[in-house]
């Protein structure tokens, strides 16, 4: 059997075995009290009837803002536990507004929730009833209250600002903690652009020019080292030529013509040259 149910067996047994004393009854003004956890509160018998609501949190890709805010209704037992495990005999209170109820054991049912609340916002009583046994041996007793629950209009309306409150400073400290996160990202990405910029940047173009001198350098004294071989070339060829007689100069023409044979025209036209210088000479 489910809560429903039963909720609907509580409601008739609670309603015969009270039909005459409910029927000259008058309903009963509940003030509401601030509970512990700052919504109010309607307190009769062992029964305690609380207002409250929440928010919705719409997250966006980096701040969350708040969304609706919704007010909701619960029934709860106060009094003293039965003895035994079964949820049939658990002690228990129910909320009856209208064809709504709810019950301590499913206080959370949203759809009944906002049921009641539309109907006791429009000024409806509320038939709160009770049920209680020591032990699953005995029989269940019943007490049955007709209320009227005074300032709900405005407790619901409490209980709204509340939740929109502490939604909204829960959301300011998620958004201030994501953009001090966001401040401290961007001050990183600054700092390091800056150093790479100033420091590292610098640093890698004065070893970029040192290199290319060197380079410079080392193509300028390898040019040079070959101009000054090829000049020692060529004076020790001359200095050997001219320090030749007529028979060698014959085998320096020899050596021309086998420069060129082997197109060696640098060989050729230092050997040119010498033989010229020597031919001038005498």
């Amino acid at each position: 059997m489910n809560c429903k149910c039963i909720n609907i067996l509580l409601f008739f047994a609670a309603s015969i075995l009270f039909a005459s004393t409910s029927s000259a009854s008058e309903s009963i003004d509940i003030q509401p009290k601030l509970s512990r956890s700052g919504f109010q509160s309607w307190t009769i018998g062992d029964a305690r009837v609380s207002v409250y609501a929440s928010c919705r949190l719409i997250r966006g890709d980096l701040f969350q803002k708040v969304g609706t805010c919704s007010p909701s209704i619960g029934i709860y037992y106060d009094g003293k536990e039965s003895v035994g495990g079964s949820l049939i005999v658990k002690n228990s209170a129910s909320l009856y507004v209208g064809k709504s109820s709810l019950t301590s054991r499913n206080f959370l049912a949203s759809y009944e929730s906002k049921e009641i609340i539309e109907a006791l916002s429009k000024g409806r009583l509320a038939k709160i009833i009770t049920s209680y046994r020591e032990n699953e041996a005995d029989r269940p007793m019943y007490k049955s209250y007709t209320v009227n629950l005074i300032r709900f209009n405005e407790a619901v309306s409490e209980a709204i600002l509340r939740a929109r409150a502490d939604t909204t400073s829960e959301v300011d400290e998620n958004n201030l903690t994501v953009g001090i996160t966001v401040l401290l990202l961007v001050l990183i990405v600054l700092v390091i652009t800056w150093y790479i910029k100033t420091k590292i940047v610098p640093k890698m173009t004065q070893t970029i020019v040192q290199k290319k001198q060197e380079i410079r350098n080392k193509s300028e004294e390898r040019q040079v080292a070959k101009i000054a071989k090829e000049e020692t070339i060529r004076q020790t060829i001359r200095q050997s030529v001219l320090e030749t007689n007529d028979e060698k100069i014959n085998t320096l023409k020899q050596q021309i013509k086998e420069a060129l044979d082997k197109d060696d025209t640098k060989t050729a036209t230092i050997l040119m040259d010498i033989l010229s210088e020597r031919e001038n000479l005498k």
